[in-house]
């Protein structure tokens, strides 16, 4: 009998204890991806949450691309003979994109830190390609047959451009960009006047240089940049004298090199106490030196602006 009470109580208290191991919390609803309200999923794939009926998630695809604001748009002419193909291809760095090629094409989403994007066509023809998302850099578009315009940049959060040669006018650049160094280096497709710069601008480190067919004069320089080395140099079209430099500015070296139309006098530059190097600035240009354009006690004591 002890024997069978001993055994009884064994089983028992085995048994107690693989129940306790198995039992598990259950995930809750925001954990399972219902943190939606039925009102928030109007004309969508809805599905309810079984442990609270009023939580919902719903089909994001089934969204409007639309509602994601303006996207960064491009209008792609592609050339090929038939039964080829080209390829528009463009990098980017951010957390979300919407690809829709104009072909009917959708290649999805990315969401790494940078990545790479890309259209197919097979036939000639002209397409608008649509970016949408929220992604802080673009970069590098290119078409294997073709040529690229830019019509938009849109409204998705962007602070860097970088080595974005399109064909045609620039349109306006938005207010969120902070970096344009090398935005459109060597880009001799472009055509039309500088835009408007954003102040958000710091560094404009070659930014249109090379940049030999745009013409007009430059635009008001940011208030906040500090860096517009080579920005201009060899921008040979481009007129009229030279925008104020903000007080902010430490290197101009080779800014406007051989931009050989522009015309004026030398900013005094006791009014840039930050410059640190004007090398070679206005060389080659129209622009003729003041008497003495008193530089400020913390940088170099001579003037290599134009060379001279």
């Amino acid at each position: 009998m002890k024997k069978l009470l001993l055994s009884l109580l064994a089983s028992t208290i085995y048994t107690s204890t693989v129940s306790a191991q198995s039992c598990q919390q259950p995930p809750t609803c925001a954990e399972m991806g219902y943190t939606k309200s039925e009102s928030d999923c109007t004309g969508k794939t809805t599905l309810k949450c079984p442990f609270d009926l009023s939580k919902v998630s719903c089909d994001e695809a089934n969204q409007s691309w639309d509602m994601m604001g303006d996207p960064l748009t491009f209008k792609v002419n592609v050339t090929i003979d038939e039964g080829e193909y080209s390829t528009f291809v463009f990098s980017y760095g951010g957390n979300l994109i919407y690809l829709d090629c104009g072909n009917g094409s959708t290649p999805g989403t990315g969401s790494s830190a940078t990545s790479d994007r890309g259209c197919i066509y097979r036939k000639s023809g002209e397409y608008i390609v649509k970016l949408y998302g929220a992604f802080h850099t673009i970069s590098a578009p290119s078409l294997s047959d073709g040529t690229i315009q830019l019509l938009s940049f849109g409204s998705v959060g962007l602070k860097k451009i970088y080595k974005f040669c399109v064909k045609g006018q620039l349109p306006e650049i938005p207010s969120t960009v902070t970096d344009m160094s090398y935005a459109f280096e060597n880009c001799n497709n472009l055509t039309g006047s500088i835009p408007e710069l954003p102040s958000t601008v710091t560094n404009m480190s070659y930014a249109f240089h090379g940049c030999n067919k745009l013409t007009g004069s430059i635009p008001e320089l940011p208030s906040n940049v500090t860096d517009i080395s080579y920005a201009f140099l060899g921008c040979n079209k481009l007129t009229g004298s030279i925008p104020q430099l903000p007080s902010t500015i430490t290197d101009m070296e080779d800014a406007f090199y051989n931009a050989s139309k522009l015309t004026g006098t030398l900013q005094n530059y006791s009014t840039l106490p930050n410059l640190k190097s004007t090398s070679s600035a206005f060389y080659g240009t129209n622009i003729t030196q003041t008497a003495n354009p008193s530089w400020p006690s913390n940088s170099w004591n001579y003037d290599w602006s134009l060379d001279r």
